[in-house]
């Protein structure tokens, strides 16, 4: 009879932790990586469509004003430097790291149509429109710019219609309407939505 012990079982070999943690952390990092592309993505689009917005707002022969034209003070800024690196703006454009403070078309042809430019304008504090040839319908592109300080619409064909898409401008502070076709009526109406707005006509 054979005295031949047999071998103990080899042990387990260990489980690959490692690997297991290896590809959660890939994961994760894809997952983080895919997000920040895509608000790279969003970003990117936002400042192309601005940048076109405001070539065609200085076409008509108005202008705009950034948020880095003037200091913390509200003093302008002798010649302002867009911010962010040098080198990324290059890659990115200026209008990836700057926002429009402020536009002005008076005595533009600017149209109703051409409101169209400043409706994504959303940190917009002043829009000044006199003497142009806006409507009430053109009012819709303005109602979304929620953050507007100061609005001025004189000389134009805004009517008591028009005045009903500025109700949702909480911070408005001065509605200039000199010139304008609205009535007392109109004005008062309008002043009940916006108690704290100054509404010249």
């Amino acid at each position: 009879m054979s005295n031949i012990t047999p071998n103990p079982a080899a042990p387990a070999k260990p489980r690959r932790r490692w690997l297991r943690f290896g590809l959660r952390t890939l994961l994760i990092f894809i997952t983080v990586a895919g997000c920040a592309l895509g608000w790279l993505g969003v970003k990117v689009r936002e400042a192309r469509r601005q940048q076109a917005d405001v070539a065609a707002i200085l076409k008509l022969g108005g202008r705009v004003e950034y948020d880095y034209d003037e200091d913390g003070q509200g003093n302008r800024v002798q010649n302002p430097v867009p911010p962010g690196p040098p080198w990324l703006r290059a890659v990115l454009g200026d209008d990836f790291f700057r926002d429009i403070t402020g536009t002005e078309l008076t005595d533009t042809p600017a149209t109703d149509a051409d409101l169209e430019h400043v409706r994504g304008f959303a940190k917009i504090k002043w829009l000044h429109l006199d003497g142009t040839r806006i409507t009430d319908a053109g009012l819709d592109c303005v109602s979304g710019l929620t953050r507007l300080e100061t609005l001025t619409l004189v000389r134009t064909q805004i009517t008591d219609a028009g005045l009903v898409h500025l109700t949702r401008l909480t911070e408005l502070g001065e509605l200039h309407l000199y010139g304008a076709p609205v009535t007392p009526a109109g004005a008062a109406k309008l002043q009940k939505s916006l108690p704290d707005c100054q509404i010249l006509r």
